[in-house]
This record gives C-alpha cells, structure tokens and sequence, in this order.
C-alpha cells in the first residue's frame, strides 16, 4: 500500500535557502569587522553619516551579543542556540535596530531619541528562541539602548567620564569582546536541535519565592535611589540603580518565570537609569519619556507572574514573543462575517453531516468531490480578516478530517480507535463554537455595515516574522515530509498521521498573522492535510482517478516554492534597501503625507514628520516608495524627500 500512495504523491520535498539564508546572514557577520573598525572611535549616536545602514544595524547586533559573557552560552543552564536559531536571533531584532543615527548634541536630541528607541521597542516584534544567547541577548539590548540614552544625558550635563556611572561600570559600552561576538555568532553549530522539543523547567517553589522577593526588592532599590536623587544629584541615582541591576539581575536562575522577570527587571532598572540621568540634565519629570513606561514597570513588578507569558502552553518550545506585539490581521466587516457565517453553517456543517455515514467507496468519491468543490469556491473566496480567518481555518481542518475520519470507518476502523476520531470531533465542535458565537455577535454588536474597503490587507511581514519562517516552521515541514517519505522498514503511518496534527496545531499557534507568513502557512497546513486524506481514501479503495487531492496536492506543492521564495524577498528587500544607503530623510515641514499609491488624487494612509526617515525601496520616478514601521509599503513625493537629514 505504501508504494502505491508515494508513487501518486510524488513529492520532491526541497530546503528552499534555508541552510543558504543562515550561512549568508552569519557571512555578513564577518564583512562588518572592517566597519566596525573604522567606527571604534565614535560613539554610538556619533556614526560616520554615509555608513552603510547594514553595517550599523550589524555593529549593535554583534556588540550587543559581546556585552554580556553569558550570550556565549557559557555558564547558562540552558541550551546553547542552533544555527536556525542565530538567524531567528539576528533577523528578530532588525526592527528595532534601523532608527535614526544622526548625532545626538543637545538634550532635545537625548528626549527625542529616547522616545524613539522606547516606542521601537514596544512596537518591534521578534519571535526569540529559548536558548542561552537568545535569552542573555534579551536583557542586553533593553539594557543597552537606554544605557545609551543614559550615558549621552549626563554628558550632555556636563558629567566628566571620570564621574559618569554608565562610564565607569561599561568604560567600551560598544566595544568589548568584540572577538567573543565574531566567534559565537559565526563559530561551528548544531543543526540538528529539535526545537520544537526543547522544554524549560518551571521555577521551583523556592526559586518562586526568591524571584517574588526580588521583584519586591526593586520598589525599595528604586526608593533608595530616588533619595539619594534629592537636591537635584541623580547621578547618585544613577549609581545605586546600576549597581542593584548588576548585583541582582546575575542572579536569576536557569528556569521558565526567571526568564520572563529578567525582561521585565531590564526594562525596568534600565528606564529608571535614564530617567534619573535626564533627570541629572533637568528634564522635567513630564517630559522625560521614561516616566511613564518606568510608572508601568513599578505598577506591575508587584503581581508580575499573574501576567506570565512564557508558561502558557503553547509557549514552552522554542520561542516567545519578547519585544513587542506580534502582527494582527484587519477586523472584518459586517458583510464578510455574515458570509463567512453562511457558508460555515450551512455549508460546511451539512457536508459533515452528510460524511457521518458514508456508504461505501462511491460515497467516499463524492464527499471528497464536493469537498474539494466548496473549498476551491466559497472557502478560497476567505478574507485575510481576523474572525473570518480563525472560521475558515478550523473549517478547513475540519472537513478533511472528516473525510480521512470517513474513509478509515469503511474500512473497519471504529470510531474510538480511528485516528481522526478525536481530531475531528474537537475541530467541529470549535466550528460549532465559532459559529454560535459569531451568531451571538452579529445579533447583539453594532459594526460596520459596509463592506471592508477594498484595498485593505493584511499586514506585510516584519523581519522576526519571516526569521520566524525560514528557522522554524518551514524546517518542521520539510521534516514532517521527510517523516512522511522515510523509506525504511519501521515506517509507521499512525506515527505519520499523529506528527500531522502536531504540526498543523503548532502552525496554528504560531504561524504570524501577515501576508507572507498565512500564505505560506496555510499552503503548508493544505499540503500535510490532503496528504493525510489521500493516504486515507487510499486505504479505503478508491481509485487515483476519484482521489482528488493527488493533483490538488501536485499543483499546491509547485506552488509553495514560489511562496517561500517571496516571503524570503521580504527580509532581503529591506536588506538590499539598507545596504544600498537608500534611507531617506522628510525634508517637508511640519510634515509629509503618505499616500497609498503614486498619485495626489490616492488616498492618505498617514504622515511623515520633518526629519523622519525611511527605507525607500524604489526611487526612480517623482513618487518614492518606502517601507513604514509596520512593514507596509506606501508613496511619498520624492522631491520632499533627501538622503542628507534637514535641520531641525
């Protein structure tokens, strides 16, 4: 039976750049010592302006490893990170390196940039393995920023280096060990890691216990400090903060809540640290813009493993969502939810009904066939909106383990024993969820009567969100298939049928909700599933011809190529833009306005403040296109627009 579904399969099952794009990315590793040398004597918001863009972003991502000894991986109790993970590490955290390197020369300047490096590191999103450099790079790069700011603030106010706290505890803040970063992010690595099965172990009661009394400890550190502030001498602020960060924060034990409040005693130690220091250059508390975030910390250090993240379930493999907010898909309209409520509850919910009792083989042919009709019609139709997207997923899922569920009951598998069994009872009874609550909504809320307007999409994928991709879930697949393909005599197709639904559950949890990734993704999740049901109705005996997920598979798996390989040009575009120094400067005041395509008569989808800069992507006509924060590509006159940043 084996030979005859691989040999109507017949999948090539490709690395598609993975090992390419990992090898690449480390090489560019090496080509910035040359830069990085040539910048040793400038500080770090004092760049040669005409630096390439990349070689910048990759100076702070290497010296940032360099900082901390424990990045190495070296006396961590956690593993040390695999290949795929490096790039994850490196590409995660693009996002909230590419800001704005004009020299800072007043303390205007130092509010502005703080402001901007707090807002990009709320905002950035990264997905960052659980390893050992992934997680001492965490703390380090919240440390290092708003060190920075720190450092600048107090030597703009006049603090010789001879007395400037940041001075004296980091005197080469950007320079140290630049050889130890060279040698981890470019030395030999396992590639062999199964991330997915990496699990952290839980604080004990007692490390629980210390970490409570630790995030306690800060309130009373930070009120130390603050008294020690009084009579306008926060450079004693300063110290005594710095000094608590470095005595506490090497203290945190290898395990799962450590992790999580390590990030939040950076931030929190850190923003205290610049707030003083701009405190020290007479800032007033309500402009300084580390009060606010600072506020929060304190507000929430009190309770914080009533907000974990990291011991969710679906949290304690390889990675965490540790910067910022992953993307999200555009609400949907009134209009869209009602049809996508109509199909699913007549549709979809009749053809299940119809496959609770097939009769036989003719029977198998034709709900495989009207399956395959509703999908390539009312369910190809799906918006990429968030609650129509999250139905048409389960329903998905759910008809083809229906028919897989189907297909083995004819052939003497009872229902307790069917391996589809659980599956598909526990995705129609979420369909049926979904659906009676999107009854109860479209009864009950008011929303949008309109259609969604009809250039609305969803969001293109950030450089973490890609890394993401190309180190995990594109790697899991091509190992799914290689499972899938294994020519050896212990092959196991109940083993095979149980890895599917770990890996398409896995997808769900944490495919990243952007164009790229969902159209990747959910070709990925098609492709596993129809595998499954056509080994099903293989079993079952119905004939290559009346199967019709052999060719629907064929023509999705040449597709896929193409899929991956554009969503691997969405980091290298953005790549290419920053190498080739296109990075321009608004040079309108007060501000520009950014248009949705090349036109005065195109929609406004935001502005541009005077000296806000941006990755242009494509500056050869009198409309430049460029990448905003959020990934999204949109247009701005060129002719107010300048490489060279205007005065403010």
């Amino acid at each position: 039976m084996r030979s005859v579904w691989r040999a109507r399969a017949a999948i090539s099952v490709s690395r598609l750049y993975t090992m390419t794009a990992v090898h690449q990315r480390l090489g560019i590793a090496k080509a910035a010592r040359d830069s990085i040398e040539r910048s040793r004597q400038s500080s770090e918001f004092k760049k040669e302006p005409k630096m390439r863009r990349l070689s910048l972003l990759l100076i702070c991502l290497l010296l940032s490893f360099a900082l901390v000894p424990a990045a190495s991986g070296q006396g961590s109790g956690f593993d040390r990170c695999s290949e795929y993970e490096v790039l994850v590490l490196l590409n995660s955290l693009i996002d909230l390196e590419v800001f704005d390197f004009s020299p800072v020369e007043t303390i205007d300047d130092v509010i502005l940039r703080g402001s901007a490096l707090l807002y990009a590191r709320e905002t950035s999103y990264a997905l960052l393995p659980l390893c050992a450099e992934a997680i001492a790079m965490q703390r380090r790069k919240i440390q290092l920023k708003g060190d920075l700011i720190g450092q600048t603030a107090l030597r703009l106010a006049g603090v010789p280096e001879s007395a400037n706290p940041y001075s004296l505890r980091f005197p080469n803040l950007l320079e140290d060990e630049l050889t130890l970063a060279l040698t981890m992010i470019t030395g030999e690595r396992s590639d062999e890691t199964v991330t997915e099965e990496r699990r952290l172990p839980s604080c004990s009661v007692s490390e629980n216990a210390a970490l409570d009394a630790l995030a306690k400890d800060f309130e009373a550190a930070y009120s130390q400090a603050r008294e020690a502030g009084d009579d306008g001498m926060w450079i004693n602020a300063v110290d005594q903060i710095l000094n608590w960060r470095i005595d506490n924060l090497s203290t945190l034990p290898d395990c799962l809540e450590a992790i999580e409040l390590g990030y939040r005693l950076s931030k929190a130690t850190t923003d205290a640290g610049a707030q003083f220091a701009l405190g020290h250059a007479d800032v007033a508390p309500e402009d300084n813009p580390y009060t606010a975030p600072l506020n929060t910390w304190r507000e929430d250090l009190p309770t914080w493993r009533d907000q974990l993240q990291l011991t969710k379930r679906e949290n304690q493999g390889a990675i965490v969502f540790a910067l910022g907010p992953a993307s999200t898909l555009p609400a949907c309209s009134r209009e869209e939810i009602d049809a996508a409520y109509n199909v699913l509850q007549n549709d979809v919910l009749d053809l299940t009904r119809r496959l609770s009792n097939p009769g036989g083989t003719a029977d198998l042919a034709q709900f495989a066939a009207a399956h395959m009709a509703l999908r390539n019609d009312s369910l190809a139709a799906a918006p990429l909106c968030a609650d129509v997207f999250e139905g048409y997923w389960l329903a998905g899922q759910a008809l083809g383990d229906f028919i897989a569920w189907s297909a083995l009951l004819t052939v003497g598998y009872l229902p307790d024993r069917n391996p589809f069994h659980d599956q598909k009872v526990e995705k129609v009874r979420q369909l049926k969820a979904w659906i009676g609550d999107t009854q109860d909504f479209l009864e009950t809320a008011e929303i949008d009567e309109t259609a969604a307007p009809a250039d609305r999409e969803a969001p293109s994928c950030r450089d973490g969100e890609v890394a993401y991709m190309i180190g995990y879930a594109m790697p899991d697949f091509d190992r799914f298939m290689d499972a899938l393909f294994d020519q050896s005599e212990d092959f196991d197709v109940l083993m095979i049928i149980e890895k599917s639904f770990i890996f398409r559950d896995m997808l769900w949890r944490n495919l990243p909700r952007c164009r790229q990734a969902l159209a990747v993704g959910m070709a990925m999740r098609q492709i596993v599933g129809d595998l499954m049901t056509s080994i099903s109705l293989d079993f079952a005996g119905v004939d290559t011809e009346d199967n019709p997920y052999i060719e629907e598979g064929r023509r999705d798996r040449e597709g896929l190529d193409d899929l991956r390989l554009e969503l691997l040009m969405t980091t290298e575009s953005a790549a290419s833009a920053i190498v080739a120094g296109d990075y321009y400067y608004v040079t309108a005041d007060p501000y520009v306005n950014i248009r949705a395509c090349a036109s005065t008569s195109c929609a406004i989808v935001g502005t541009g403040r005077h000296g806000k800069g941006y990755i242009v992507i494509d500056d050869s006509s009198d409309w430049y296109e460029v990448r905003l924060d959020e990934g999204q590509t949109a247009f701005i006159a060129g002719f107010l627009m300048s490489k060279t940043k205007p005065n403010a």
